[in-house]
C-alpha cells in the first residue's frame, strides 16, 4: 500500500500520515491525474476537466499548478511526469 491517500470526499491530500494542504484546483488536477494513472492528459484536457470549457484559463496555468503539486508530492510515491509534446501523466514511484 502507498503512503499517499487522496479523499475526495473530504477533499484531503495525505502523505505519509501528513495532511498536505492544497487549493481546490491542485486537488481537482491531482484527482483528475490519479482517476487513471499512466494516462497521459494534455494541458487542454486538465484544463478542460480542472477549470472547465469555458475558462480562459491559459495551457501555462496547468504548468504553474502542475510544479506546485509536484513541491508538495516530494515524499509520495506518486510522481507527476511530463511526456514530452504531449502533457502529464501520474505514476506510482
Amino acid at each position: 500500500m502507498g503512503n499517499t491517500v487522496l479523499d475526495y470526499l473530504e477533499k484531503n491530500l495525505t502523505v505519509n500520515g501528513q495532511t498536505i494542504e492544497t487549493t481546490k484546483k491542485e486537488f481537482l488536477l491531482l484527482y483528475t491525474l490519479l482517476s487513471s494513472p499512466g494516462k497521459i492528459y494534455s494541458r487542454t484536457q486538465l484544463l478542460d476537466e480542472v477549470w472547465g470549457t469555458d475558462s480562459e484559463s491559459l495551457e501555462r496555468t496547468v504548468d504553474v499548478h502542475i510544479n506546485k503539486l509536484r513541491e508538495k508530492l516530494t515524499s509520495s510515491d506518486i510522481r507527476i511526469v511530463a511526456v514530452r509534446g504531449l502533457g502529464y501523466k501520474a505514476e506510482k514511484v
